[in-house]
């Protein structure tokens, strides 16, 4: 009885909380952040004054 019963899933989960990339100031160059975007492959864009 219980495999003809099916629920709706209204959404296939959570939606993304980690984006693919960010736009990041100057206070994100340092090196522990790279590494962390690095490590979860998040991408940055980085504006440096010219």
């Amino acid at each position: 009885m219980i495999e003809v019963i099916r629920v709706p899933v209204p959404d296939a989960g959570r939606p993304r909380a980690r984006p693919d990339r960010v736009l990041a100031g100057r206070a994100y160059i340092c090196r522990a952040d790279r590494a962390s975007r690095r490590q979860w492959k998040i991408k940055a864009s980085i504006d440096h004054p010219a």
